[in-house]
Parts: structure tokens; C-alpha cells; sequence
């Protein structure tokens, strides 16, 4: 299973990738803006860690 954790606010979200099995998406938490772009990079990086582990049991 894949969990995704947000820390929403009004201006930026931060966010972390990670399996159960302890197997990050990146070391770091990843910030974006609170946009559509940002949107679409934190949409981005969950399909490209399931991609990367055939793991499409994603929470959120």
C-alpha cells in the first residue's frame, strides 16, 4: 500500500510518499503551490511512484 500525507495550507502544501514496506518516493517532503500546477505535480509523483512499485493501492 502506498500512503501520501498532506500538509494543507493556504498557500503551499507539503507532502510525503511512502510504502508500507517503508520505501520512499523522496527523502524530503515535497512542497508545491496551492495551484493546478501544483495539483497536477502532486498527481505527477503519486502515478510515477505507482508506476515505480506496481503498486496501485494509493492512500491518501
Amino acid at each position: 500500500m502506498i500512503y501520501v500525507g498532506i500538509d494543507a495550507a493556504s498557500q503551499k502544501h507539503d507532502f510525503f510518499i511512502q510504502r508500507d514496506t517503508g520505501e520512499v518516493f523522496s527523502k524530503k517532503a515535497i512542497t508545491i503551490k496551492n495551484d493546478i500546477e501544483g495539483l497536477k505535480k502532486l498527481h505527477n509523483s503519486i502515478n510515477d511512484f505507482v508506476e515505480s512499485t506496481k503498486d496501485s493501492n494509493v492512500r491518501i
